[in-house]
């Protein structure tokens, strides 16, 4: 899908755009990451770098449109591993075959008084390996938190938040629940607000990624200060043999 076409749809349908940040962040923040403040979680080789250690890890590319910048990231690739790349336009080459492709908007997060009743405390490591979401806010894939702070229902653990990509004065935020009511929803943005609140206290300018396609969490978001400022595309990708 055309994400330009995305966000002249946006701004027609009566969503209120952001004040726009660095092309970097909007356009290739991936790539900006794994480049910048979170080198030393990627492998780089040339216009192609990779998240280390994990399976179908993220993944991006200097020129999302340049087939020889995909050529390198095959070589970072083991044989039938696949990749998570999200950039505002992504050209797929032939030789890659598509496992998962979806558009996402950026939201970035005015600032606001998080909720004070929403009781939030530190999520530890030994949680995170046993955790099991299945709703979120932020880039697909399997990028590193940080930073994370959790709700908890009866001493069970039902949404957590965190820093996920890092960027020169930028960090997005990242959320994940177990609970797909609507009520438990509307506890991820109040989640991701406070988040959002904890980054701006340490001097970054905080930002979130949702599918374009959920029209409820966007307008959700938007009630807490969140607004629209770009589309990407997320493809789960994998070389073809």
């Amino acid at each position: 899908m055309d994400a330009d076409r995305d966000d002249r749809h946006a701004a027609s349908s009566g969503t209120e755009m952001c004040n726009a940040p660095p092309v970097t962040v909007q356009f290739n923040p991936v790539w900006a990451a794994l480049t910048g403040r979170q080198a030393d979680i990627a492998h780089r080789k040339g216009d192609a770098a990779r998240v280390i250690g994990s399976d179908a890890p993220m993944a991006a590319l200097r020129d999302p449109q340049d087939p020889s910048a995909w050529d390198t990231l095959r070589s970072l690739l083991r044989h039938g591993e696949a990749a998570s790349v999200m950039a505002h336009q992504l050209a797929v080459p032939r030789n890659w075959e598509v496992l998962h492709d979806q558009v996402v908007m950026q939201l970035v997060a005015k600032p606001t008084t998080a909720e004070p009743n929403l009781e939030a405390s530190v999520f530890t490591g030994m949680e995170l390996s046993n955790w099991e979401a299945i709703d979120r806010i932020g880039t697909p894939g399997p990028t590193p938190w940080s930073a994370r702070i959790a709700l908890r229902r009866r001493g069970r653990v039902i949404a957590i938040a965190g820093d996920r990509l890092k960027l020169e004065g930028w960090t997005e935020v990242a959320v994940s629940g177990t609970d797909l009511t609507s009520r438990g929803r509307s506890k991820l943005v109040r989640l991701a607000a406070i988040q959002a609140a904890a980054v701006r206290i340490r001097g970054d300018e905080p930002f979130v990624y949702v599918p374009a396609d959920d029209v409820r969490l966007l307008h959700e978001l938007q009630e807490y200060g969140f607004r629209v400022c770009a589309t990407g595309r997320f493809a789960h990708v994998r070389p073809r043999n």
